[in-house]
C-alpha cells in the first residue's frame, strides 16, 4: 500500500508542476501575441 501511495503522490506533484509551468508558458505566449498584435496596429 505504501509504494502505491508514494507513486500517486509523485504523479500528483508532476501534474501540479506541469500545470504550473504550462500556465506560465501559456500566459507568456498570450502576452507576446498581444504585444505583436499591438505593434502591427501601431505600424499602420
Amino acid at each position: 500500500m505504501g509504494a502505491i501511495g508514494i507513486i500517486q503522490i509523485g504523479i500528483l506533484e508532476n501534474l501540479i508542476q506541469f500545470i504550473f509551468y504550462g500556465g506560465i508558458i501559456f500566459t507568456l505566449g498570450i502576452i507576446i501575441l498581444i504585444v505583436l498584435l499591438a505593434a502591427e496596429r501601431t505600424k499602420d
